[in-house]
């Protein structure tokens, strides 16, 4: 499951400080297995045998083995990035968002081949289908939830997507 996360709620100049973005897991006692960088460094903070708590609560393809229990069945990668101001539009205004540094928003290459690589792994050492009925947004599991959003381009990692 991709999702997004940033501190640009409380640091809109160095949203993505890594130390930051562990601790606001750590403050709202949730988890995730991996966070991948600006600049595209992955790191691990749950092994993958073991739940991270990062899907809450939603469903899965009317499948009730997956109703709120996503967790148990899924790893977890965070991208650090700030998505379209409509994904934003939930945390900040669409004047705070217009004065944000542009370069600050989105995600970067470096985190698709990261990323593409982790999921390429994941898929192969599990056997899991590289597919998007497999490989899924946050957003898609829980509609209440904006990531990874709008700005995240899914060909760049499963290659028959589009849009």
């Amino acid at each position: 499951m991709i999702h997004f996360t940033s501190n640009v709620m409380a640091n809109r100049e160095n949203p993505y400080d890594i130390h930051d973005l562990r601790a606001i897991f750590v403050d709202y006692g949730v988890s995730i297995h991996y966070i991948i960088d600006r600049e595209g460094i992955v790191r691990c903070y749950i092994p993958e045998d073991r739940v991270a708590w990062h899907a809450g609560k939603g469903e899965w393809a009317g499948d009730p083995a997956f109703t709120d229990r996503m967790n148990y069945h899924s790893i977890g990668i965070e991208l650090a990035a700030i998505g379209s101001q409509s994904d934003m539009s939930i945390y900040m205004s669409a004047a705070e968002y217009a004065a944000l540094d542009s370069s600050l928003i989105g995600f970067t290459d470096a985190q698709y081949e990261s990323l593409s690589q982790l999921v390429t792994d994941i898929c192969s050492r599990h056997h899991i289908p590289m597919d998007r009925n497999h490989i899924i947004g946050h957003e898609e599991y829980a509609s209440r939830k904006q990531d990874p959003g709008e700005l995240f381009d899914w060909s760049r990692i499963v290659p028959e997507s589009v849009g």
